[in-house]
């Protein structure tokens, strides 16, 4: 099953996660585009506010970052969105980190548009990630686990929300 934040309406792309975690799916992606004409779409929902609803939305399926590109945002900001999804999830979140694509690539088309500058080399995209990985995963008041480590999920504190 794929819904996209950028072809789809919030309240389609809702509904659906809701029908895949009724059919027992485990975990739903989003991924980390800022324009969803990179994707044959229109608009694109941000990543972290996107799983914070899907989170509270749902009670038992896994959400997580498809992957989360570190040039996007600061590492500050990655470690305080992975601790308000994790807190909204209730421990469902799991965080993918990538180094990025290529400016040569397709998808540096919306980097391009915005500024964003991407690094020229791979291993230039690749020490970024590390030194993203390697970040105090102390925030916002909360310990978080280590960046490989699993979810696990209080279910009985889940309640299912549902906006109109």
């Amino acid at each position: 099953m794929q819904l996209s934040p950028a072809v789809v309406t919030w309240d389609e792309l809702r509904a659906g996660v809701v029908v895949a975690e009724d059919a027992g799916f485990d975990t739903i992606w989003v991924f980390d585009h800022f324009m969803g004409q990179m994707i044959s779409g229109g608009s694109m929902l941000e990543p972290f506010t996107l799983l914070g609803a899907l989170a509270v939305s749902t009670c038992r399926i896994g959400v997580g970052s498809l992957v989360l590109n570190v040039v996007n945002r600061s590492a500050a900001v990655i470690a305080s969105g992975t601790a308000s999804v994790q807190a909204m999830s209730r421990g469902r979140f799991i965080l993918g980190l990538g180094a990025g694509a290529s400016p040569t690539s397709r998808w540096a088309g919306e980097h391009r548009v915005l500024g964003v500058q991407l690094g020229a080399t791979i291993a230039e995209r690749h020490a970024r990630l590390c030194s993203q990985r390697s970040m105090s995963w102390t925030g916002c008041g909360r310990r978080l686990a280590s960046p490989s480590s699993r979810r696990s999920p209080n279910r009985s504190l889940c309640h299912r929300s549902f906006w109109g």
